[in-house]
């Protein structure tokens, strides 16, 4: 009755939002009164206390301790509507005496924080909260040490991340808690391999797999096996990798985890990418890109649209590309975070090539067009990527041996470069750029393993890769 003779007055307003409880509002100028007269009647703190103890229950039913990063969407829903309010709580917890609390309501938040790309916020409130609880060796400080290692590597704080790992290992040791060490050795090993020490991130995801199979942890598991796959990649043994990467794809479809499966199909459009299957490269990281959209995560997208920019110049769409490398930037501008060594030369190849390609002027305007693209868009870009890729392994399969190696538009190229034509009239007949044409050319002389056009037009003719008398106006 209180609250609906308020919202008669005005004084509340009710804002419904789906799958979210009704929630009421009140103007700025109507709450700084309240507070005045809390304060006045000298019962702010104790409200304060209320709400702190309010909001701890609520994170805690929603991600019990101990917790994994496998929070259902609509939870996370949950977590984004009272995000100020936890805000507030964390503040209020970790001013006081309350220091465990403030530890367990920290590292309860961080999965939320993570998934939803407030990665900076979450450090600095993790930070906080360890530094005003001393050195205690509790259970909940060793929660909070667990996340703080693991917003740190997504920030590229690599030695922190170590450094809190190290702590946390130690609490769990003592504790003799093997969840807790499986989670320490896990972040251990992520670091291990970012910074490419294969045979140690090798060795630590395996020992997190032995404590997560004995335990029975399902979801931990199936993301130390995605993991571990990367690493034998790395390691250059390819089947292995691709088990691993299948046996954590089918844990993670078997319990619904979308996010991480995105990452299975983006490890699988990697190891594509690296033996040049194209077509196979572009359907993985489109699938990873729909299914960590359909995961509500922000994070981890600037992976698959990396990847995609590196096939989008495989196809001959540098225009594509520019963009799609502005949203990684943009995504990895918001998260605070650097490309890791398996992104990195997807972006690398992808930026070099459609720089040289577009010019430094059309390259930057694309790049900034990208950093204002929505997830629709993004979607609109892969789904191109996707049907340029079908074309040009259907255009393969009908010229024969050879020609999987070149993208639709580089044999357009190559059938015109064979006819004598010059740059310019390349580029008038296709439509293209003459800077756009060289790069063609570049890659055309590199796959088929020649050093002139001259050269490339008769490799082209011996491999069967151009008809007898092919008609070049058929480009234009």
């Amino acid at each position: 009755d209180g609250i609906t003779s308020l919202i008669d007055k005005s004084l509340l307003r009710q804002e419904l939002e789906p799958g979210v409880d009704p929630r009421f509002m009140m103007l700025e100028t109507v709450r700084e009164f309240g507070l005045e007269q809390l304060a006045a009647a000298d019962e702010f703190d104790e409200v304060r206390r209320h709400h702190a103890a309010f909001f701890l229950t609520f994170a805690a039913q929603r991600v019990p301790i101990p917790f994994s990063y496998n929070i259902p969407i609509p939870e996370l829903g949950h977590f984004a509507a009272d995000h100020d309010n936890l805000d507030v709580a964390c503040d209020w917890l970790c001013q006081g005496d309350a220091v465990e609390d403030c530890l367990r309501l920290t590292a309860t938040c961080a999965p939320y924080w993570f998934t939803r790309g407030h990665v900076r916020e979450g450090f600095a409130r993790l930070h906080r909260a360890l530094a005003e609880a001393g050195s205690s060796s509790s259970a909940a400080r060793g929660y909070a040490l667990n996340a703080a290692s693991n917003l740190a590597i997504v920030m590229g704080k690599f030695q922190a991340s170590v450094t809190f790992s190290q702590e946390a290992l130690a609490i769990w040791n003592a504790i003799g808690d093997p969840r807790g060490r499986g989670a320490t050795l896990f972040d251990l090993a992520r670091v291990a391999e970012v910074e490419q020490h294969w045979d140690q991130a090798a060795d630590l995801f395996d020992q997190a797999a032995a404590i997560y199979r004995d335990l029975g942890q399902t979801y931990e598991l199936a993301r130390a096996l995605a993991l571990r796959g990367g690493v034998a990649f790395a390691r250059r043994d390819f089947d292995q990798a691709i088990r691993f990467e299948n046996e954590a794809a089918a844990l993670f479809r078997h319990i619904g985890v979308l996010r991480w499966l995105g990452l299975t199909e983006w490890f699988l459009g990697l190891f594509a990418l690296t033996e040049q299957r194209f077509l196979n490269a572009a359907r993985h990281y489109h699938q990873s890109l729909c299914t960590l959209i359909d995961a509500t995560d922000v994070v981890w997208l600037f992976k698959p649209l990396a990847g995609l920019a590196a096939v989008s110049v495989e196809n001959g769409d540098m225009e594509s590309a520019a963009r799609l490398l502005g949203a990684v930037d943009q995504i990895l501008l918001g998260i605070g975070g650097p490309l890791f060594p398996f992104d990195r030369p997807a972006y690398e190849q992808a930026e070099a090539s459609a720089r040289e390609a577009l010019g430094e002027a059309l390259f930057t305007a694309e790049h900034e067009a990208g950093r204002h693209l929505t997830l629709a868009d993004l979607m609109v870009e892969a789904e191109a990527i996707v049907t340029m890729a079908e074309a040009a392994a259907g255009t393969a399969r009908r010229r024969g041996t050879g020609i999987s190696r070149l993208t639709e538009r580089e044999h357009q190229v190559l059938t015109l470069l064979a006819h004598g034509k010059t740059d310019r009239e390349i580029a008038n007949a296709l439509f293209i750029s003459r800077r756009t044409v060289n790069a063609h050319v570049a890659n055309i002389l590199s796959r088929l393993g020649v050093h002139s056009r001259h050269e490339a037009a008769a490799r082209a003719r011996a491999l069967g890769l151009l008809p007898k008398t092919a008609d070049p106006s058929r480009y234009t």
